[in-house]
């Protein structure tokens, strides 16, 4: 009786190890159409405008950043989904056509030509890197220009592990590209706000400490010691530094590479549909 059970559960663990086996080489994401060929177009208006399964926001910052969507998406009648993944599936280097699939699929956009965008975020180890791809009537404000500029905006952000500050610069400077139609990164600008920032906070360190040492007792100026020290109290001993040897340690720095700017380009989702974006490893 025990022969059966044990060769019933390894059947059944061998089938189950075969199952696994089969899903992790297919390596679709679970939103994947499962026949491609008869894959409709649908809009899903339920669907979540942040989309964090990389798990690098709090609840607070979606709900922030959820309200900044809204405001942009109600003003322009253009749709925005952040997306975060620790996994770039079997897309490999195809990040942009991830980006794609993903809007595609999960009934992403307004209008009949879909309008909007994805943020994507893949936080693959070796594969790290962010997108954005834009479809419908949003394509026409995602060049290479804006693009380029709408990254260096959020570049030193997004290096520097501050993705919640990267995706809050990130609306705010989308909602800006869709007011103006076009975007520059002034980089000039940008180190002004920091130098005067600097200068405010030298300002008012002098101020406190000029209040603080206004409120101090004034003492008379010493000509010498004499008053401080106690006779026969001082005892002078010789001392020596002696010095033993010297250890030198040495290690490689790792250099960031983004490229010299964003990988731009205008294709096509699995599902057919028209995208133009672009974006950066990191």
């Amino acid at each position: 009786m025990m022969k059966k059970i044990f060769a019933s559960l390894l059947s059944f663990l061998f089938i189950a190890s075969f199952a696994c086996t089969c899903f992790a080489d297919s390596g679709k994401p679970p939103w994947f159409p499962d026949d491609l060929e008869s894959f409709e177009d649908f809009h899903d208006e339920n669907a979540p405008r942040v989309v964090d399964n990389a798990d690098v926001l709090t609840d607070d910052e979606e709900a922030v950043l959820l309200e900044k969507i809204r405001d942009i998406t109600d003003r322009t009648g253009f749709d925005l989904v952040i997306y975060t993944t620790p996994t770039s599936y079997d897309y490999g280097s195809d990040r942009a056509l991830l980006a794609r699939d993903f809007y595609q699929f999960n009934g992403y956009g307004y209008d009949e030509e879909y309008s909007g965008s994805v943020f994507m975020i893949c936080f693959e180890e070796g594969n790290r890197g962010w997108e954005s791809q834009g479809c419908g009537r949003v394509r026409e404000y995602f060049t290479e220009e804006n693009i380029n500029a709408l990254d260096d905006y959020i570049d030193s952000d997004m290096r520097n592990g501050d993705y919640y500050e990267a995706m809050l610069t990130y609306t705010d400077k989308l909602s800006e590209l869709y007011s103006t139609g076009t975007l520059v990164y002034d980089e000039d600008n940008t180190v002004f706000n920091i130098g005067f920032s600097a200068v405010i906070a030298v300002i008012i360190a002098a101020i406190v400490a000029r209040v603080l040492y206004s409120g101090m007792k004034k003492v008379k100026t010493a000509t010498n010691a004499d008053l401080y020290i106690v006779p026969g109290s001082e005892h002078i001993r010789v001392s020596k530094d002696h010095f033993l040897y010297i250890h030198t340690r040495r290690e490689l720095r790792q250099e960031d590479n983004d490229g010299g700017g964003s990988t731009f380009s205008s294709g096509s989702s699995s599902g057919g549909r028209s995208f133009s974006g672009g974006g950066r490893s990191f």
